[in-house]
């Protein structure tokens, strides 16, 4: 358990120290965070012995463990989340990089919640890779009568529960393993960024709500999970709302709901659509969110119209029978994460995103050019690497199943093909359809031979 005391300055600080090796048990974990990216500081910080972190990524798990203070990670918490900035430190029971094999097993089998925090390009790999754990773990819970496993992901990203079950070697039509489930929400619960590895990390911002799916129907079982990992005993941290999707088709409504598609890739697109892919830009580099103008937040609106229009003609060709209420457009759907935010001018689509606090001061993800203070934007950035493949192209490809034209998020995603690294993309074939060469390298229903709307929807039957 967290061990808290208060300081006159409103700082936390968490004394338990613990390691773990490859034959020691993890009595007060509960939660395994993978990845080591912002939102796994964050996570880390709140939950400290009370949960390990899993990352295999080159040698962060290593340079999380020497960078680490006795004390544990900091996460400073801003003043738009109490009355003044507050550091709360928890050091986890374990930072492993999976490597052995014993080391992981313990880890997942102490655990009843996996935590998902990193780009989602890497869950098919962490997945296969836990994927014999998590079964085994799921046959514990199961002959033992307890509460079932939790897989979530924040956010899923698209269909985040079929890959999932694809991940892990399950058939198309095999149902998740009772003694689990997956869950993921739409979007992480913070705006957040590492100051120093391992060490501390800046909580610029708590959403006001996410939404969270789940199968198995277990979406309230998610929700008191959830609120139990993202909050801090004895600390009035502001939660996010945390409200249930569609019990059925809630995987399906994440999908569609997925702020970061709907912002980074219109704004990237905005912002570089006439960019040759190799001459850099002169200094200052350009803001991510408060450079957007009206030009590009009309591209956002336009993308955001055919995101919805494709959830309701979901709807309507399934006679009602798939509700997805909760798919909204980028202005509302903003409104909703940040409408409370201090200072946040709700006049148009372009000033809600220029005035957003927590938006303040992020510049687009750049490298340095070969001329002094030149830069070229960082298409090995998620921004590109993920919510292109991860979210834009399946979202494109639900609405080819729905019968929905899209001419600009294809404009969009033609930008991405063009810009991406390693020789770009092709996922749009000549005829305008997801029949290019690398549709396989994304997340849309047909990169797994789901070519109609109704096999999708069987996966959910």
């Amino acid at each position: 358990s967290l061990s808290l005391s208060l300081s006159s300055s409103h700082t936390l600080w968490h004394a338990n120290k613990c390691s773990a090796t490859a034959s020691t048990a993890l009595p007060n974990m509960t939660t395994l965070i993978v990845g080591a990216g912002n939102a796994a500081h964050v996570a880390a910080a709140y939950n400290g012995a009370s949960c390990a972190v899993l990352t295999t990524y080159g040698d962060e798990a290593k340079r999380w463990r020497d960078n680490m203070p006795e004390a544990g990670v900091s996460a400073v918490v801003t003043a738009k989340d109490l009355g003044a900035p507050t550091k709360v430190q928890g050091r986890p029971s374990a930072v492993i990089d999976g490597s052995d094999a014993v080391e992981l097993a313990n880890a997942i089998m102490a655990c009843d919640s996996v935590l998902m925090l990193l780009p989602a390009g890497f869950h098919d790999g962490y997945l296969r890779l836990l994927g014999p754990h998590l079964l085994a773990r799921a046959r514990e819970v199961r002959e033992q009568g307890r509460q079932p496993l939790m897989v979530c992901a924040m956010p899923g990203y698209a269909l985040y529960d079929v890959m999932g079950r694809h991940s892990m070697g399950l058939r198309n039509d095999a149902p998740v393993p009772h003694g689990m489930f997956f869950a993921c929400a739409d979007t992480l619960p913070w705006a957040c960024r590492i100051s120093e590895f391992g060490r501390e990390v800046q909580v610029l911002g708590t959403k006001q709500a996410t939404e969270v799916a789940a199968s198995g129907g277990f979406c309230e079982t998610a929700v008191q999970r959830l609120n139990g990992v993202l909050q801090v005993p004895a600390v009035s941290i502001r939660l996010p709302v945390l409200g249930t999707l569609c019990e059925q088709y809630g995987f399906l409504e994440a999908t569609l709901s997925n702020i970061n598609v709907h912002l980074h890739a219109a704004i990237t697109f905005g912002a570089f659509r006439d960019w040759d892919g190799c001459t850099p830009f002169q200094p200052p580099v350009r803001l991510f969110y408060q450079g957007v103008d009206d030009e590009t937040a009309v591209i956002m609106s336009r993308m955001s119209d055919e995101i919805v229009a494709t959830a309701r003609a979901i709807e309507e060709r399934t006679a009602g029978r798939v509700k997805l209420p909760h798919v909204r457009h980028i202005y509302d759907a903003l409104l909703r994460l940040y409408g409370g935010a201090h200072g946040l001018d709700a006049t148009s689509l372009r000033t809600v995103v220029n005035t957003n606090p927590g938006y303040r001061g992020l510049t687009q993800p750049h490298t340095e050019g070969d001329a002094p203070g030149t830069w070229l934007p960082d298409v090995h950035s998620r921004y590109y690497t993920e919510d292109f493949p991860m979210g834009l192209v399946p979202i494109r490809g639900l609405a080819e199943l729905a019968g929905v034209p899209t001419p600009q998020m294809d404009a969009v995603i033609r930008f991405g093909e063009r810009v991406l690294p390693n020789g770009g993309r092709q996922w749009l074939g000549e005829d305008n359809r997801l029949t290019g060469k690398d549709v396989k390298t994304s997340r849309a229903p047909q990169a797994i031979g789901l070519g109609t709307l109704e096999q999708l929807l069987k996966e959910w039957a």
